[in-house]
């Protein structure tokens, strides 16, 4: 149970649980990513500047120069209303605050040096600058800007705009401030329009959306872009509109016929199309313009126009995505410029859920196909799911203005991604440890480190399959160990099955147990060999050149060691781990095993060393054998053929046709077979297989059947 909760699946679906809650919370460190993508996104594809009617008067460097130093006498300012009203501009916006009396203005500096002014201070009375702004703002469609404060005057604006709101609670919704700095009562009261200019930055303090309507205390007030399109449009209100959730806020506002997508706090979506020369004009341009002397007053017929200041020194900057230093105005009237356009940047209300859908799909499948790939693939399918949620990122935002946030999906996956690479990882060196642990004594050491690179080669879940199996066992070890110092018998035995064993690991056997000096070998498990039988009687070939090196090697030293028996057979068995508890097996069980070992036993009776069945015959096209005979083992209801496998250098291969022929007159009953034994054995006296056969036949035993008791 505890390995199945470590599986790689059951992380990966932890980790995926994991990422999908962070990304539900939203924390600061995600939005930033999130914003930082749609950055570049502008960047990469920035709106397109298309001529509007709307420009920005921009009190720059060079007015100042011309002009004079800011704030400029509202007498200047009134110049400027009268000059854009009289070029036809439709509405002139002011993306300044007048909090206080002209402190140029004759009126207020009769107030304040009356000794001064005393000769004519009645007349200087008279020239208040602030009215005369006012008066031009009668004239003309002005609105005026103010700025929302979280100190300062709570007095409510007296905003000019009404506000229709249908299945929202718009005052819940937005941004709420306590007060505000507010224009001068006398302008206030001649402006056709109030709004907000306040930009609060997002992260990084990189403005990338504009609230449309806000809220000073309990009252909601539109942005100054947002009453300046009211009123360009001749509309008395401003429509705000919810969705079918009143608790997401609001979705679309409406002034005049121009409908406009916002997010849930009524922010416009800026796209930023970085600086244009076409949208603004020097301000000193239209002031000394007129006079005859200066450059051509531009016609604005139908224009919007803002003023605002971009002079270095006045410091009214914000960052965009495209301009760390954009003159604030420039905001607003990119702003007017989308709205008169239609053109909107839009995150629509279901791209969180096709968001953290999409991560949950795509690391789904991660998760599902990773244990399945090698390293490769699965690191090529990691970073194709990652780069699909970027490229339909990129293409909705290209082509349909989109705001669709890869980072769910990238986040999600990657994170997946590595921890089911640990995780399988690791599980592979616990695969490998215990594939070591488990075969080390058991295969060839190169096998055991194929199994070890590659466990899927493995299969020890039990099976039935057709394998080869290999008994051998030392003649006379009984006696051998009756006689022998107990530390020099097991040096010895150790020393023979450690060549038996490197003899075995040469031909790829698995050994299934060593019992004393007896060696139980398998072929076919647990990896797939083909050529088992082949295998396993080139092995019992090797093992018994081996035996016979050895044993010569110990008669040098005095000492008497058996030959070794060997019997080979072919068959089904059941083949995997056996056991219970912390005790494995990996062994194999059926009658071919029993027969196997069966045959090693009957090759004392037969004078033989090696025996193998016709089973294994069969399947070893490439080497010699010689029949021995049909032996009718103990337990055995049928006869089992049994034949002696030759070396390729084997003497015998010289006559062996000569035998087959013998055998098979002995087979068959022919009535000179005995002498042509006799005849053959005469020639080859020191071969056992003729030895048994004339022995049988003396004793008078006829054909090939063998008891073997």
């Amino acid at each position: 149970m505890l390995l199945r909760w470590q599986s790689p699946r059951v992380l990966g679906l932890l980790a995926l649980a994991a990422v999908v809650a962070a990304c539900v919370l939203n924390p600061p460190l995600l939005r930033d990513v999130r914003l930082g993508i749609f950055d570049r996104y502008q960047s990469a594809w920035p709106r397109e500047y298309r001529p509007v009617p709307v420009r920005v008067v921009v009190i720059d460097d060079e007015s100042l120069s011309r002009i004079g130093q800011w704030p400029w006498p509202r007498s200047v300012m009134r110049d400027l209303v009268i000059r854009l009203g009289d070029a036809g501009a439709a509405v002139i916006a002011m993306d300044i605050v007048f909090a206080e009396r002209d402190r140029l203005s004759p009126a207020r500096l009769a107030e304040q040096w009356p000794r001064v002014f005393d000769m004519d201070a009645g007349a200087l009375r008279g020239m208040d600058t602030d009215r005369m702004l006012a008066e031009a703002a009668g004239i003309y469609p002005v609105v005026g800007g103010f700025a929302l404060t979280q100190s300062g005057d709570p007095a409510p604006v007296p905003v000019k705009a009404g506000f229709a709101e249908v299945g929202v609670d718009t005052a819940a919704a937005v941004r709420g401030y306590p007060a505000a700095l507010r224009n001068i009562p006398v302008l206030e009261e001649a402006f056709t329009g109030l709004g907000s200019f306040t930009v609060p930055a997002a992260s990084g303090s990189v403005i990338r959306t504009l609230p449309l309507i806000q809220r000073q205390g309990e009252q909601l007030v539109p942005s100054l872009a947002l009453e300046t399109l009211r009123v360009a449009s001749g509309a008395d209100t401003i429509a705000v509109r919810g969705g079918a959730d009143p608790s997401a806020g609001v979705r679309r506002l409406r002034t005049g016929r121009i409908e406009i997508p916002v997010t849930g706090d009524a922010s416009l979506w800026l796209h930023d199309t970085g600086p244009v020369d076409a949208r603004s004009i020097p301000a000193w341009r239209l002031l000394q313009g007129a006079g005859g002397n200066g450059p051509a007053v531009p016609r604005l017929q139908g224009h919007i126009v803002l003023i605002g200041t971009s002079a270095a020194a006045l410091g009214d900057r914000v960052q965009t995505p495209l301009r760390p230093d954009a003159p604030a105005v420039t905001v607003h009237a990119q702003a007017l410029e989308q709205m008169i356009l239609g053109q909107h940047l839009e995150r629509p209300a279901w791209a969180r859920g096709a968001e953290l859908s999409g991560a949950v799909i795509l690391a789904l499948l991660l998760v599902w196909l990773m244990p399945k790939l090698n390293v490769l693939g699965a690191t090529g399918m990691a970073l194709t799911l990652a780069l699909l949620p970027i490229a339909a990122g990129a293409a909705g935002f290209n082509r349909y203005r989109l705001l669709l946030d890869p980072t769910p999906v990238v986040l999600t996956v990657l994170v997946v991604y590595l921890v089911m690479t640990v995780a399988l990882f690791l599980l592979a060196e616990v695969r490998r440890r215990g594939i070591q642990r488990a075969f080390g004594q058991y295969l060839a050491p190169d096998l055991v480190a194929q199994l070890a690179e590659d466990p899927e080669r493995l299969r020890l879940g039990g099976e039935s399959r057709q394998m080869t199996f290999l008994f051998s066992d030392i003649a006379g070890f009984t006696a051998l160990t009756e006689t022998t110092d107990p530390q020099r018998l097991v040096a010895l035995v150790n020393a023979y099955l450690e060549g038996a064993c490197r003899v075995v690991f040469e031909h790829g056997g698995t050994i299934d147990k060593i019992v004393g000096d007896a060696l139980h070998v398998m072929f076919n498990a647990p990896t797939d060999q083909p050529d088992h039988a082949a295998r396993a009687v080139r092995c019992a070939l090797a093992l018994d050149e081996f035996s016979a090196r050895f044993r010569a090697q110990q008669k040098e030293q005095g000492v008497e060691f058996g030959v070794t028996r060997i019997g080979v057979n072919s068959g089904p068995a059941i083949v995997g781990n056996f056991g219970g508890g912390d005790r494995f097996d990996y062994t194999a069980h059926g009658d071919a095993i029993n027969t196997a070992a069966r045959l090693e036993a009957a090759n004392k009776m037969l004078g033989t060393t090696i025996c193998a069945a016709g089973s294994v015959v069969g399947q070893c096209e490439a080497i010699a054998f010689r029949p021995i005979g049909v032996l009718w083992l103990r337990g055995k209801t049928t006869g089992t053929e049994v034949y002696q496998p030759l070396r390729d250098d084997d003497p015998r291969l010289v006559w062996r046709d000569e035998y087959l022929a013998v055998y098979e007159a002995l087979r068959d009953g022919e009535p000179d077979a005995r002498r042509r034994l006799e005849e053959l054995t005469g020639r080859h006296p020191g071969d056992a297989l003729l030895a048994l056969h004339a022995t049988r036949a003396a004793g008078g035993e006829q054909g090939v059947d063998i008891i073997v008791e």
